[in-house]
């Protein structure tokens, strides 16, 4: 008998769930401290760090399945304290100390082919402990110490494109490592980090302007070595080091960059740590390995919910729905809808408004959607994409459909 999806949609009705940790599926390869980390689509990635010897094996972690699969081992040299970062369907990842000392190299991971591509080396020489980040279709570093171990606040943008890099702002605030960030809508937030002191001071960086902007301090103890992601809207940022005294924490913290407020949310669920690796998909964040200030190496892997309060539209009950996700959002110039199907489909986009006006439609035959459609004429507010599917004549499956929302600032 042929299975039948049940969707059920109800526009009105609110609810608010807490947030909380689920654990995941262990790590399988060595356990390990220091890696690089990025998320591509419905797939996080981690690769290199420190074991018992610097590392360059690559892993890929598939949200939808809860398995982790290893992949082409990083195309440099064994390393610690790379950069890591991801522009659209490709991850970018580099510079950092291993063999050979500092390196000023960048690589770029083709996740359709596995393969890794050496691109045009940082400009600034060798850095070790930099930052690393993505807006929209461009990739920052930065900051960090050189090959003199001398402090530093530049930072470059990468255009892949062009694979070229070019000098932007300094960092706005003091000189330092390990400092974490995270990206919401063109605006990248860095802080955190070390410099013979912690520090908890956060720094807005406006890809538009090319500007730094101090933000709200982050409000629990400063640290180093911690762990941030956003989700939607938000950004989130924990456990680390707290350097004065030497102590490991699991405290975790939303930002919300509207009101420029952190609030605390549920600690992380695993032993206390630093030097994670971390990312978001979709609307879930993650943590996972890292050590205890040096010793204690952990694998163990750990998916975070956020709460919310959302429109049942946004919950979708349906067997065998579809997965897909949408980028940048929230949005200003435009957002890409992507996902991957098991068999080529029909595929029908429709974007309605809070009101249920429809505002877009379109409708395509493929099997790798990746749709960019420009918002610059939208409204600012809340909006819904709906995909539709149905196996053209020859495939398998069934008709699925899913709904979520992004945002139009």
């Amino acid at each position: 008998m042929k299975k039948i999806s049940t969707l059920v949609l109800i526009c009105i009705t609110l609810f608010t769930k807490a947030d909380y940790w689920t654990q995941k599926a262990d790590f399988p390869g060595p356990l390990r401290a220091k890696p690089f980390s990025f998320s591509i689509n419905n797939k996080g990635y981690t690769g290199c760090g420190e074991a018992t010897v610097f590392m360059n094996d690559f892993w890929e972690y598939d949200q939808l399945t809860n398995v982790w699969t290893q992949k082409a081992d990083f195309g440099g040299s064994p390393r610690v304290q790379t950069v890591g970062f991801s522009i659209f369907d490709k991850g970018y990842a580099g510079l950092g100390i291993g063999f050979g000392g500092v390196h000023d190299d960048l690589w770029e991971y083709d996740p359709a082919t596995n393969v890794w591509t050496q691109k045009t080396d940082f400009p600034a020489g060798g850095r070790n402990a930099p930052v690393g980040f993505s807006i929209l279709d461009k990739g920052y570093a930065g900051m960090g110490v050189d090959t003199n171990y001398v402090y530093q606040t530049d930072i470059w943008e990468y255009d892949p494109l062009s694979d070229t890099w070019t000098q932007m702002q300094d960092y706005g605030g003091a000189e330092r490592i390990t400092e974490v960030g995270f990206t919401i809508a063109d605006n990248a937030y860095i802080g955190l980090g070390y410099h013979s002191t912690g520090y908890q001071d956060f720094w807005k960086y406006s890809k538009t302007g090319n500007t730094w902007t101090q933000v709200a301090n982050f409000p629990a103890s400063a640290r180093a070595q911690a762990a941030a992601f956003a989700i939607g809207n938000y950004g989130y940022a924990g456990t680390g080091n707290q350097i004065t005294p030497n102590t490991v924490l699991k405290d975790f913290w939303r930002y919300d960059p509207v009101s420029n407020i952190w609030t605390q949310k549920t600690s992380f669920a695993g032993t206390e740590r630093d030097e994670t690796a971390f990312f978001s998909i979709n609307n879930k964040g993650y943590i996972g390995l890292g050590w205890q200030n040096g010793s204690n190496l952990f694998n163990d892997f750990w998916e975070y919910t956020p709460d919310s309060t959302t429109s049942v539209k946004e919950i979708i009950s349906a067997t065998g729905g579809l997965q897909f996700t949408i980028a940048p959002n929230p949005a200003k110039e435009f957002i890409v809808i992507s996902s991957e199907f098991e068999a080529k489909k029909k595929i029908e986009i429709t974007i309605t408004d809070v009101q249920g006006k429809k505002i877009f439609g379109s409708q395509l035959h493929t099997k790798t959607l990746k749709f960019k459609l420009q918002t610059l004429n939208f409204s600012k507010g809340i909006y819904f994409v709906e995909l539709n599917s149905a196996c053209l004549p020859g495939g398998q499956g069934q008709q699925q459909k899913a709904v979520k929302r992004f945002i139009k600032e």
